[in-house]
């Protein structure tokens, strides 16, 4: 027998020998079942509404604003009856999941102004507005109008 064909009899052998030992596992030891992993949620989902408010003559309040997050884009519109109507947008430069859960994501406008959203370590549905970029800068920089709050779940 030849050194090559020796080599495919034991690998023949091993994956028989390993394929019986799978065959009669012991049924009290529980089999190793891989799942599914968690679906990762890439950005923050729903449509979510400024904290800041307009008013209707009728006395309806609404949000200033709704957003919604694509993997590149914040689109800022308005929920109506038909529809999410985008008024404008602004692009993600960066956007990471905390350890906490939540969010953290830079944002520039297409004039150049640099903002921060961030999840609220007191409510997972809030997203709290920072006009920096600097986390240093961030107590003298939180802007409570134009921070987030979710309104539409997906």
């Amino acid at each position: 027998m030849t050194t090559t064909g020796l080599l495919m009899t034991l690998l023949l052998c091993a994956c028989a020998a390993k394929k019986e030992t799978a065959d009669s596992a012991d049924p009290a030891v529980p089999s190793i079942v891989e799942e599914e992993p968690e679906k990762e949620i890439s950005v923050p989902e729903g449509t979510w509404g400024t904290a800041s408010m307009g008013y209707e003559a009728d006395g309806t309040v609404y949000p200033e604003y709704h957003a919604r997050f694509t993997d590149t884009k914040i689109l800022y519109g308005h929920e109506t009856k038909a529809g999410f109507e985008e008024d404008h947008s602004d692009s993600i430069s960066r956007l990471e999941r905390t350890e906490e859960g939540g969010f953290r994501i830079w944002a520039q406008t297409p004039e150049g102004h640099r903002y921060t959203y961030r999840t609220s370590g007191e409510d997972p549905d809030v997203l709290e507005y920072y006009d920096t970029w600097d986390e240093e800068e961030f107590p003298e920089m939180y802007r409570g109008g134009a921070s987030l709050w979710r309104v539409i779940s997906d």
